[in-house]
């Protein structure tokens, strides 16, 4: 009876299992099913929870979606729009949801695109480097080296190898450099020495799934991208390097001056002319005696530039005094 019933009551069935249950009275082991009703009611108070919670998680994605959705709808701004379709997709179905949309080319970019892969076509921008460093994929090199030190670029790679291996289908890149000049070779490898760089370029390396038209819309996703400088032939450096600055320790020279006239003051030019002299006298005696050795004034040393007087009228050395020529000459009568 019980494996028959058609409805789908829960409490019906509960009751009507208990009801088919013998009379405890002869059982020594009475069966019960009140177990299995505390266990429902748990779950069925666990389930009205989860419900409630979804609920209001339900209501509060609709309610940002619905915001970003009314943005998308007042704003005329294409990145507002794009951004607010975005918002409203991660609001609704979480924040890996990511959204490509579609965008055309402005009638320049257009032409200038269309001259850009036409150039590419006939393998002008690598040229050089096929027939001059004889590099037989030179866009594949270029992949696998920065593949290196890109992370984005390394699963560009690795998901390369997969499609050859799992789906016999090549990822091919196109080389594309912007703004377009007609001849101009490829800037991301090895570049021919004669090249002028007059300024900068957008070196647009792509995969398309078809054959790119610049004149239709199309969409597409931006793996990675990075700034790169060129270097130059010829640099100019410096050199910096760290030295001991001078202990503080007492002058070992004193210059003492004293003015050339008693005028109660001192006079300016008077100061700055014995700057001069001592300046002047400092740079005879700075003469080593290795530079005079092999020359006739080398019997003179060691010299002395010292002041001079005869009568005592300022503070100097009197050598004729201090050489008894004085006294010498007196004695002779030549004084």
């Amino acid at each position: 009876m019980l494996l028959s019933r058609t409805d789908s009551s829960l409490a019906d069935l509960l009751t009507d299992v208990q009801a088919a249950l013998p009379d405890a009275a002869f059982d020594l082991t009475p069966f019960s099913v009140s177990d299995v009703e505390d266990r429902i009611v748990s779950f069925i108070a666990e389930l009205a929870s989860r419900v409630d919670a979804l609920n209001t998680e339900v209501t509060r994605r609709l309610t940002v979606a619905d915001t970003n959705v009314q943005a998308h709808d007042a704003s005329a701004d294409t990145s507002v729009r794009v951004s607010s379709l975005q918002a409203a997709a991660s609001a609704l179905l979480g924040n890996d949801v990511k959204l490509i949309p579609e965008f055309s080319f402005t009638p320049e970019a257009t032409a200038e695109l269309t001259d850009a892969l036409g150039g590419a076509g006939k393998g002008t921008p690598t040229s050089y480097l096929s027939t001059q460093l004889n590099s037989d994929f030179p866009v594949d090199d270029w992949m696998h080296g920065v593949a290196r030190v890109r992370e984005k670029i390394y699963a560009w790679e690795q998901a390369g190898v997969l499609a050859e291996t799992l789906a016999q289908r090549s990822l091919d890149l196109l080389p594309l450099q912007l703004p377009f000049k007609a001849g101009e070779q490829w800037l991301a490898m090895n570049i021919d020495p004669a090249t002028v760089l007059d300024g900068e370029r957008l070196l647009y390396t792509a995969h398309y799934a078809t054959p790119l038209d610049p004149t239709k819309a199309t969409c597409g996703v931006l793996l990675d991208e990075w700034t790169e400088v060129i270097p130059a032939k010829d640099e100019t450096v410096g050199v910096g390097f760290n030295y001991d600055r001078p202990g503080s320790e007492a002058p070992q020279t004193l210059l003492l001056v004293t003015p050339a006239q008693m005028q109660g003051q001192w006079q300016w030019v008077d100061l700055v002319a014995a700057l001069h002299e001592a300046l002047a006298i400092a740079q005879l005696r700075a003469v080593e005696p290795g530079q005079i050795d092999a020359t006739p004034y080398a019997a003179f040393l060691p010299a002395t530039a010292s002041a001079t007087t005869l009568h005592p009228i300022s503070i100097a050395a009197n050598f004729s005094r201090v050489n008894g020529l004085i006294e010498s000459l007196a004695e002779t009568g030549n004084g």
